[in-house]
């Protein structure tokens, strides 16, 4: 079905950051150029050491940059021509032809400075929502809301129904359409905190936070469908150490920045803090029985013992 108005003369660059030529990215970039709203220019940040490749998608350019997400998707917005960016990670495609131009066009009737598509994947399913719950780490709820709770998890629309956009705190940051003037003008490109370790968990969450706190809106979009290639990739022993090491130590930094100074009583969200991590280490030791190794609770241990140091540097 067609937009009721459709976008005209309407220019923005797609940034995407990524680690290299892949198969997924050829698939998205043909993707972009099946969209009824196609880029001005597709900016492509690799890291330093990585070559650039010939590609037969038209106004597509490379640019290089220190290797993490949060800093090639900042170099990626600092570097782009225009004023409104689609930020993609290299593993989506989407499956709505006019999927881009509904995000745009959403974005802009709403005066809203980011707009996410909503994607169910992102949120807990089965019986994983019940523990998930229990602990405050992702909590459904009824209300139009998608926000932060006291211990840096967040609520999120059990039923969604999308007759207007959700005004939302954060999100999954996979595809975002934004306004680069707001980032620029307030300087928000992405924490470099979260790259302290090697998996920027929570890096999503705190950017469209931080537009947020500034003033700006963000919301979140039904019906544009994507597919997430690499969602699926069964995970390394490296990967299960990684994504329980920033499990801990992203949370609490995430949690120490954005969440704990919106409580009076530093009491409240000290506790739901220390119950979201009790929640996972529970979840690393389902794990553990789960992979048969024990990557995922060293992963865990390292990155409470990074918060032990963290906050010992904050003393001194």
């Amino acid at each position: 079905m067609g937009l009721s108005k459709p976008l005209t003369s309407f220019l923005y660059s797609a940034v995407i950051r990524s680690v290299g030529n892949n198969p997924c990215l050829d698939l998205l970039l043909k993707s972009l150029q099946n969209q009824s709203l196609q880029p001005a220019e597709i900016l492509v940040v690799l890291p330093y050491g990585v070559p650039a490749w010939n590609t037969p998608f038209p106004n597509t350019r490379f640019v290089h940059s220190p290797r993490g997400m949060v800093t090639q998707r900042a170099v990626g917005i600092k570097e782009a021509r225009f004023r409104y960016l689609l930020l993609l990670d290299d593993d989506i495609v989407f499956r709505d032809l006019e999927a881009v131009e509904r995000l745009f066009s959403e974005m802009l009737q709403h005066n809203a400075v980011l707009a996410l598509p909503y994607s169910p994947e992102a949120y807990p399913q089965g019986k994983r929502r019940l523990i998930y719950a229990l602990f405050g780490m992702a909590v459904p709820t009824s209300k139009r809301y998608l926000g932060y709770t006291a211990g840096g998890g967040f609520y999120y629309p059990k039923n969604p129904s999308f007759e207007q956009p959700y005004v939302i705190e954060g999100g999954r940051g996979c595809c975002i359409v934004a306004d680069k003037d707001f980032l620029v003008k307030y300087c928000i490109f992405g924490d470099p905190d979260l790259e302290k370790v090697p998996y920027p968990l929570r890096e999503d969450g705190a950017f469209v936070f931080d537009v947020v706190r500034h003033g700006g809106k963000a919301i979140l979009i039904g019906n544009v469908p994507y597919d997430h290639l690499g969602g699926a990739r069964k995970l390394s022993s490296q990967r299960l150490f990684a994504s329980y090491e920033a499990s801990v130590f992203n949370n609490y930094i995430f949690w120490r920045k954005y969440i704990r100074g919106r409580y009076r009583m530093e009491i409240v969200p000290l506790i739901a803090f220390a119950w979201h991590l009790t929640g996972i280490f529970v979840f690393s030791i389902l794990s553990c029985l789960r992979h048969k190794n024990f990557y995922p609770i060293l992963g865990y241990a390292w990155g409470f013992k990074k918060i032990l140091l963290e906050r010992s540097r904050g003393k001194r």
